[in-house]
C-alpha cells in the first residue's frame, strides 16, 4: 500500500508541473499575437512605452526651433467637388488653398510631433488631419485630393532643408508663352499666370511682352508670376509692318524669326524676294504682317512708287454691282439675324483692320460673287469672285484664275450659326480673322473700285 501511495503522489507532482507548462505556454501565444502600437515584435514592444520627445533648448534655456517649409497643393476637381480648403497647424489657422492651386507657408516648430488639418472651408464638415515629425529644418510637400465627402493627403514627402523659398527670377519678356512657362516651371516656380487670361488656346501661339516681377528678384516659388502676352498676328504686325524688305530681313534674323512674303493679292512670292537687289530692298515695304504657319510670320508687301496693276477682265458682260441700301449699322442685308445664321442668303460685311491697311470681304449670296479689297495701299481696284459652292456654315469657295495658276479660298463661320467671326483659310491651310463692318459703308468704298473678275 505504500509503494501505491508513493506511486500517485509521484503522478500528481508531475500533472501539476505539465498544467503549468501548458499555462506558460498560452500566456506566450497570446503575448506574440498581440501588435504593438509600433508595429514590432511582441516582447520588445510591449513593455516598452513610446519614447518622449525630447525638447531641445539652448544654454540659456531657450527652445531651439526649425524652420518648417510647407507646399501644399489641391487636387483641381470638377464642379460639384470644388471648395476650397482651411490649413491649421497645431490648431491655428495658416490660410486657405484655392481649389486646383498652391498654398506654400513657413513655419518655425519645435522638434516633435506637429499636426496638419485640412477642412472644407465652405461648411467646415469635411476634414482630413495630418501628423509630421520635426528633427531639423525640412520641406514638407503634399497633395491634397477632396470630392464632397473627404479629404485626404496624398504624395506627401518630407526633404531635408528647405527649399523654393529663395528662387531668382529669370527674364521671359519676348519669348513665346510655351517656352516661359517651361522656364519658369523647370525653375521651380508653381503661380504662373497668363494676360489675357481665357483667351490663349495655345501658348505656342503668343509672345510675353511683360512681366510682373522684377528680374533677379528672389521670390518664394508660389509668388505669382503673371506674363502679359499678345498674339503672334499682333506681334508681327507690330515688328514688321511699315519696315523695308532690308529692315524685316535684320529684324528676323536677330529675333530668329523665319519670314514669308506675299503681295496683295495673298500669293506667296518668298522665291521673288530672295532675288531682290538690295535697291527693291530698300523700297518695297510691309503693309501687314500676321502668324503663318507654325511660328512663322506671313509678311505682306508692295511697291509703293509702283502703281498697282490690274488684271484684265473677262469677256463676259459685268454684272453691276447691287446699291448700297440704308446704313443700318449692319454687317448683313437680311435685318434678321435668324436668316444671317444660317450663311446662305442675302450679303454680308467683313473686315480684317491693320495697322495702316484694311482688308474687306463682302460675301453676296444675291449675286453669287464674293468682293475683296483692300483699303489704304493705294489700289482702287476690287476682286470679284464667282462663288463656286457652300454656305458659310460649311464652307464658300471661291478660286482666283491667273496665267500661271489657280489659288483657292475657303470663307465659314468661325463657329456654326454664330456670324460675328469670319474665317478666311487659303489653299495651304493658312487662317486669318475678319471681324463685321458697316455693310453699307463697305458697299461705298466698293463703288469707287474698279472691279477685276477672275
Amino acid at each position: 500500500m505504500r509503494k501505491i501511495g508513493k506511486l500517485l503522489s509521484l503522478i500528481l507532482v508531475l500533472a501539476l508541473f505539465a498544467l503549468m507548462a501548458m499555462g506558460s505556454e498560452e500566456s506566450d501565444s497570446r503575448d506574440a499575437k498581440t501588435p504593438s502600437s509600433e508595429g514590432s515584435i511582441a516582447g520588445e514592444a510591449k513593455t516598452q512605452s513610446p519614447e518622449p520627445i525630447i525638447e531641445e533648448r539652448d544654454e540659456k534655456g531657450n527652445l531651439i526651433t526649425y524652420q518648417v517649409y510647407f507646399k501644399i497643393r489641391s487636387d483641381d476637381n470638377l464642379m460639384f467637388s470644388q471648395y476650397d480648403i482651411d490649413l491649421s497647424l497645431d490648431g491655428n489657422k495658416v490660410g486657405t488653398v484655392a481649389n486646383g492651386k498652391y498654398f506654400t507657408f513657413l513655419a518655425e516648430l519645435s522638434k516633435g510631433r506637429h499636426t496638419i488639418l485640412a477642412t472644407n472651408a465652405e461648411n467646415g464638415e469635411v476634414s482630413e488631419s495630418k501628423t509630421i515629425e520635426v528633427i531639423g529644418e525640412m520641406t514638407f510637400s503634399c497633395l491634397l485630393k477632396h470630392d464632397k465627402d473627404s479629404i485626404d493627403f496624398k504624395n506627401d514627402t518630407i526633404e531635408n532643408g528647405v527649399e523654393g523659398m529663395s528662387l531668382v527670377v529669370p527674364e521671359v519678356v519676348g519669348m513665346y508663352l510655351d517656352e516661359a512657362k517651361g522656364l519658369l516651371s523647370k525653375d521651380g516656380f508653381i503661380n504662373v499666370q497668363e494676360e489675357p487670361a481665357g483667351d490663349i488656346w495655345n501658348s505656342g501661339n503668343w509672345i510675353v511682352v511683360s512681366q510682373n516681377v522684377e528680374v533677379g528678384a528672389e521670390v518664394d516659388c508660389n509668388t505669382m508670376i503673371q506674363l502679359d502676352c499678345i498674339s503672334l498676328d499682333d506681334y508681327f504686325n507690330d515688328l514688321f509692318s511699315g519696315k523695308t524688305i532690308k529692315e524685316i530681313e535684320e529684324i528676323a534674323e536677330e529675333k530668329g524669326v523665319e519670314v514669308e512674303y506675299e503681295n496683295g493679292k495673298r500669293k506667296n512670292i518668298t522665291s521673288d524676294v530672295v532675288k531682290m537687289g538690295e535697291m527693291d530692298k530698300n523700297t518695297w515695304v510691309a503693309v501687314e504682317a500676321r502668324q503663318g504657319s507654325g511660328k512663322t510670320a506671313r509678311v505682306t508687301i508692295n511697291n509703293p512708287n509702283e502703281v498697282q496693276p490690274t488684271a484684265t477682265p473677262k469677256p463676259t458682260a459685268t454684272p453691276k454691282p447691287s446699291a448700297a441700301p440704308k446704313s443700318n449699322n449692319l454687317y448683313y442685308s437680311t435685318n434678321s439675324r435668324e436668316k444671317a445664321k444660317k450663311g446662305n442668303s442675302g450679303v454680308f460685311a467683313y473686315c480684317n483692320r491693320g495697322t495702316q491697311v484694311s482688308n474687306y470681304y463682302i460675301i453676296d449670296f444675291d449675286e453669287g460673287f464674293v468682293y475683296w479689297f483692300a483699303e489704304g495701299n493705294g489700289d482702287n481696284t476690287c476682286d470679284r469672285l464667282a462663288i463656286v459652292s457652300g454656305d458659310l456654315n460649311d464652307k464658300v469657295i471661291i478660286t482666283y484664275h491667273f496665267e500661271d495658276g489657280t489659288l483657292t479660298y475657303g470663307l465659314h463661320f468661325k463657329w456654326k450659326n454664330v456670324p460675328d467671326t469670319l474665317i478666311v483659310q487659303d489653299q495651304d491651310g493658312f487662317e486669318l480673322e475678319y471681324k463685321p463692318t458697316d455693310l453699307q459703308k463697305a458697299l461705298e468704298i466698293r463703288a469707287k473700285r474698279t472691279i477685276n473678275d477672275y
